[in-house]
């Protein structure tokens, strides 16, 4: 009786784990992916060129506590709002020259440029070696960066002709070599005939310091003009034109023209009354200010990217002024960049895009 006892015990044990086993095989089954690519409730996907799953997504922007740097977090946020469970949404500095080419070597998945960088980078125009095709456009986050001149008014200066014809020893900052607002600087001057050997035959000086450096190098008398593209107004002028007079000098429609075919900037004017020093308004060039990627990446993921993007543009308006006029109809509007295929389907979608 024992013995048959010990028996049925054993038997009644093979058959529990013989149940168990039959179980994790069928579940094991259910987690296969099907026809439909799915894994339960999770699209795992494989050689579909779609980014499935939690998204690991870097988006560049510019320096550590500067104003690129709250942009991209903006932008951060707003796709971490609808990106899939368990994403990891990073925002991480850069700088405008290096971004695009970033992006379109796939180091990156977003970034943060100037139409002009992006656009010389896609073209492979000087100060690039070459071009790089890939790079394609997000949205536009502002539209209005545009060139500044600024001079002290006590040069005497009222016209960038005025500085030709008079071979004016100019000490002028055209912020970070290869930058967005070194390359526009250079274009200006050469749509006018003036290259930096030329100031610097005049016995002028040409700088390479950022805006920030630029100011206190005004202030201690070593520079006299800044040129810059940003969006108005630019912070460092409000607060320097309470210590020192300045000028903003326009222009040229044939200079703009000029400028606009080498870069891919618009016309674009300062308008009266933005600075103290500058009452009528100045006529100029104008950059955007880009979200940018890759090629590459899968149209479906950027169709997501410029959704999140647009559902939360309340948010998006608070987080910087520069963001506060954002819309769809100006965040479609990316040319010369051309729009990745993912966007512009989305732009298409709610009617921003024809």
């Amino acid at each position: 009786m024992l013995k048959l006892g010990k028996l049925a015990i054993i038997g009644v044990t093979l058959s529990i784990l013989l149940l168990m086993v039959t179980s994790c095989g069928g579940n094991i089954t259910q987690n296969e992916p099907g026809s439909s690519g799915q894994a339960g409730s999770i699209d795992v996907s494989q050689g579909s060129g779609e980014k499935s799953g939690p998204w690991e997504v870097t988006i560049l922007g510019g320096s550590v506590g500067g104003v690129w740097a709250a942009i991209t977090e903006g932008v951060a946020e707003s796709v971490r709002r609808t990106a899939p469970p368990g994403s990891n949404i990073t925002a991480e500095p850069g700088k405008d020259g290096p971004n695009s080419i970033m992006v379109a070597k796939k180091e990156a998945e977003l970034a943060i440029s100037y139409s002009p960088t992006a656009y010389t980078a896609l073209k492979g125009i000087d100060p690039y070696q070459e071009a790089y095709p890939g790079i394609r456009a997000v949205a536009v986050l502002n539209p209005n960066s545009t060139f500044h001149f600024l001079v002290l008014k006590n040069t005497g200066l009222t016209s960038i002709e005025d500085l030709k014809a008079k071979k004016y020893p100019l000490r002028i900052s055209v912020n970070k070599q290869g930058s967005t607002m070194e390359l526009v600087s250079k274009a200006v001057l050469k749509a006018y005939g003036i290259s930096y050997q030329d100031i610097e035959s005049w016995g002028g000086k040409v700088y390479f310091l950022s805006t920030k450096e630029t100011m206190e190098a005004i202030d201690n008398g070593q520079v006299q003009a800044h040129s810059i593209t940003g969006e108005h107004p630019v912070s460092h002028f409000v607060e320097a034109a309470m210590r020192r007079e300045f000028a903003l000098l326009p222009i040229s429609s044939e200079a703009i023209n000029k400028v606009n075919q080498e870069l891919g900037t618009r016309a674009g004017i300062i308008p009266g009354g933005t600075y103290s020093f500058a009452p009528e308004d100045v006529p100029t060039c104008a950059a955007s200010l880009l979200l940018v990627t890759g090629a590459e990446q899968p149209e479906d993921f950027i169709y997501n990217i410029t959704k999140a993007l647009n559902d939360n543009l309340d948010y998006l308006r608070t987080v910087h002024a520069i963001l506060k006029d954002i819309n769809p109809k100006t965040m479609a509007d990316t040319s010369p960049i051309p729009l990745h295929p993912g966007a512009e389907k989305y732009y298409k979608e709610i009617g921003a895009l024809k």
